[in-house]
C-alpha cells in the first residue's frame, strides 16, 4: 500500500512494488506480463527490466526485452523505446521477434517525428530503420507496414523540402529555391508534393529566361550570421554598411538554428520570419534557413562550405564583429575559414579590430555604432517598456506578441 500526503490536486498513482527476491522466474515474468496486459506500461517496463537483469539467459529473455521496448512505446517514452528496439534487432538478429523489433524502432522514431517545419532528424531515422527492416527481413509478414510507413515519412520529407524551397521562392531567391526543389525531386520522386515542386521549378526556369544576359548568378556575396533575438534597427544599419563597403551583390542573413554559444529566447521560426520582414523584401538581402534546418549546433565553417558549394560565388565574405574575432580560436575548425571565404571584421566607431593570437587574416569594415542590442530589447519587453524605434516599425507588434507568448509559456511551465 502506498501512503502519500497530497496538498491540492489529484492523488498520484502509486508505482507497483516488484515481486520480492526469491520469486520464481516464470512468476516474475508473468507479473510484468499482467501489468502489460492491463495497460500499466510503466510498471510492466520496470518488471521486464527487473526480469532480464536477473535472468539474462532465460528462454523468456527475448520476449521480456521485446515487451520492455513495447511497454516504453505504449507508455509514451518513444526515444527509450527506439533505443531498446534497435538494440534488440542488432543483438538478436536470429530471434523470431527481430523483424518486429526492427519495425518497432521505425515506429518509435516516427512517433518522435515533429510537425513541419521543424527539423526532421527523427523522420530520417524512421526511414532508415524501416529500410533496414525491409532489407534484412524481406519475408516478414509485417513488411507492408514498413513499406507504408516509409512512404509516409518520405512524403513528409518531400513536403519539408517544398516548404523551405517555397519560402525562398516567395522571397525571390530562386537559386536557393531551386536547390531544395531539385533535391526533393531526386530524393523523393514519388511523393504527393512532387507535381507542385515541378510546377514551381518550371516557373523558376521561366523567370530565369527573362534574366538580363549580363546578370551575374555568382557575384560577390557576404554572410552575416547571428541569433537575431530579436531583429533591431542596428541589424539593418550594419547590414547596409557591410553591403556597401564590401561592394556585395547580395548579403546572406543567417539566423542561427541552435547557437553553440548562446541559446535564443524567441522560437526559431519566429526569428526567421521577423528577420525576413525586417528587411522588407529588399532583394540585396537574402534570409537563409540553412542553419535553422540543419540538425545540431550551427557552426560557421559548415555554413560557409554550403554557400560555396551551392551558390558558387566569385567572392565570399564571412562578416563578423570585433568580439567574435577575439573569440575565433574557440570556434569549431576556425582555421579552415580562410580556405573558403575572406574574413571581414566590423569595427564600430572607436573600436579597433586587433588580430587574435591565431594566424587568421582579415580586413576591416567600418560601421556606425548603434547602441541597440537584442538583450536591451528583451529587457525592455520584460519590464513592460516600449521598443518603438528600437526595432523596425513593421515588425514591432509581432516582436511584442512573440515575447508575450514566450513569457506565457514560461509562466505556465513554472505553475505546472
Amino acid at each position: 500500500m502506498c501512503s502519500l500526503v497530497v496538498l491540492g490536486g489529484a492523488l498520484p498513482a502509486c508505482a507497483a512494488k516488484l515481486p520480492p527476491d526469491g520469486t520464481p522466474p516464470q512468476e516474475r515474468f508473468q507479473w510484468a506480463s499482467d501489468k502489460y496486459d492491463n495497460g500499466k506500461y510503466g510498471d510492466a517496463a520496470k518488471g521486464f527490466l527487473d526480469f532480464v537483469g536477473r535472468e539474462p539467459l532465460s528462454p523468456l529473455a527475448d520476449s521480456a526485452l521485446f515487451m520492455l521496448a513495447d511497454a516504453y512505446l505504449k507508455d509514451g517514452d518513444a526515444l527509450r523505446a527506439a533505443t531498446e528496439f534497435t538494440r534488440f534487432a542488432q543483438t538478436r538478429p536470429n530471434s523470431p521477434l527481430a523483424d518486429d523489433a526492427q519495425l518497432g524502432a521505425c515506429q518509435a522514431y516516427w512517433e518522435l517525428s515533429p510537425s513541419l517545419p521543424r527539423d526532421q532528424e527523427y523522420t530520417v531515422q524512421a526511414i532508415e530503420e524501416c529500410t533496414r527492416m525491409l532489407q534484412f527481413f524481406p519475408d516478414s509478414p509485417r513488411r507492408a507496414e514498413a513499406v507504408a510507413l516509409v512512404q509516409e515519412a518520405r512524403a513528409k520529407m518531400a513536403a519539408k523540402q517544398y516548404k523551405v524551397g517555397k519560402f525562398y521562392f516567395d522571397q525571390g531567391f530562386y537559386e536557393s529555391a531551386n536547390i531544395y526543389f531539385e533535391s526533393a525531386v531526386e530524393d523523393y520522386p514519388n511523393a504527393p508534393v512532387i507535381p507542385d515542386i515541378l510546377y514551381t521549378l518550371w516557373r523558376i526556369r521561366a523567370l530565369d529566361a527573362q534574366r538580363s544576359p549580363g546578370e551575374s548568378v555568382g557575384g560577390r556575396r557576404g554572410m552575416l550570421g547571428g541569433t537575431y533575438d530579436a531583429p533591431h534597427v542596428g541589424h539593418l544599419i550594419v547590414a547596409q554598411a557591410v553591403l556597401e563597403q564590401l561592394a556585395l551583390d547580395r548579403l546572406l542573413l543567417i539566423p542561427a538554428g541552435d547557437p553553440p554559444h548562446r541559446a535564443a529566447t524567441l522560437p526559431t521560426e519566429v526569428r526567421l520570419d521577423l528577420v525576413s520582414q525586417a528587411f522588407g523584401g529588399d532583394p540585396r538581402f537574402e534570409v537563409s534557413r540553412i542553419e535553422v534546418d540543419r540538425a545540431g549546433p550551427s557552426f560557421t565553417v559548415d555554413t560557409l562550405r554550403w554557400i560555396r558549394r551551392t551558390m558558387a560565388p566569385e567572392d565570399l565574405f564571412c562578416v563578423i564583429g570585433v568580439d567574435q574575432l577575439r573569440l575565433i580560436d574557440t570556434w569549431s575548425r576556425y582555421e579552415e575559414i580562410p580556405e573558403i571565404a575572406r574574413l571581414a571584421v566590423m569595427a564600430r566607431d572607436g573600436e579597433t579590430a586587433l588580430a587574435p593570437d591565431v594566424p587568421v587574416r582579415f580586413e576591416n569594415v567600418a560601421v556606425t555604432r548603434v547602441d541597440v542590442s537584442g538583450s536591451e530589447i528583451r529587457d525592455r519587453l520584460r519590464e513592460g517598456r516600449s521598443i518603438r524605434y528600437f526595432v523596425p516599425e513593421r515588425i514591432r507588434e509581432q516582436v511584442e506578441v512573440a515575447w508575450a507568448r514566450v513569457e506565457n509559456t514560461a509562466r505556465e511551465s513554472e505553475e505546472a
